[in-house]
């Protein structure tokens, strides 16, 4: 698939899901996900007074709510999101407040474009709907980078998962649909949490591999989260595989 489809095909996708996407994604296993992924970008912020956010994928505004909730410190967030519904949703929900949404997708964003960022994160899969070499994709960000100190929270498909292994085995690339959806699909790529560490050192760069656990997509009952909780450092059979540097 080329580059332009492949852009046409994630707008398209992720327009006709901005008007109830954040209903997708309003339950109790998905409030539980939101709190263990906003620890670990807690974790990740730098100790001044303002954190320049990236955020790469940032449809409805998730990620921006996860920080604004729960960071001590003041947020100058950035977003970027291939659908121009998704960001007409974020502005709806967040009217007037300081932040900056660009229409554009990740392929085509510049490698000067941002500068001195402290946090770049891609949440809940993200990263996999970026058409670039994953070698590609890491070295653009780390032009964006602060050099003093910038942090990566990108979150993948794991090529292992369980919850897709039925349909596509190991297949690195897939058409995958969201959470309770079956109307329409988008192409997405996924992979390993060898891809993850061996890109990761082709930089010199000192990453851990973790996951939402592997019953996320599987068992989503109150009851099986603290199982899932448990589990979520080990990347094996997870639906997602987050890399944190």
């Amino acid at each position: 698939m080329n580059k332009e489809e492949w852009a046409a095909r994630q707008a398209q996708y992720w327009d006709s899901l901005a008007a109830t996407y954040d209903r997708l994604y309003d339950s109790a296993w998905s409030t539980q996900e939101n709190t263990l992924v906003a620890s670990r970008l807690m974790a990740l912020m730098p100790p001044q007074l303002v954190c320049n956010v990236l955020e790469l994928g940032c449809g409805t505004g998730l990620g921006y709510d996860l920080l604004t909730k729960s960071a001590a410190t003041k947020i100058r967030y950035t977003g970027v999101d291939i659908s121009s519904r998704m960001l007409a949703a974020f502005e709806r929900k967040h009217p007037g407040e300081n932040i900056n949404l660009v229409n554009a997708s990740v392929e085509e964003i510049r490698v000067d474009q941002f500068e001195n960022i402290d946090l770049v994160m891609a949440i809940f899969t993200s990263a996999s709907y970026v058409h670039l070499p994953l070698d590609s994709f890491l070295w653009k960000i780390l032009g964006w980078l602060n050099p003093k100190g910038g942090r990566l929270y990108l979150s993948f498909l794991n090529r292992a998962s369980l919850r897709l292994a039925p349909k596509w085995g190991l297949r690195p690339d897939i058409q995958y649909a969201s959470r309770r959806t079956n109307d329409g699909f988008v192409p997405a790529t996924r992979y390993s949490r060898s891809d993850l560490l061996g890109v990761a050192r082709n930089y010199d760069l000192k990453a851990s591999i973790v996951s939402l656990g592997p019953l996320a997509g599987l068992l989503e009952l109150p009851f099986a989260w603290p199982l899932n909780c448990f589990l979520a450092d080990f990347t094996l059979g997870s639906h997602t595989i987050e890399m944190i540097v």
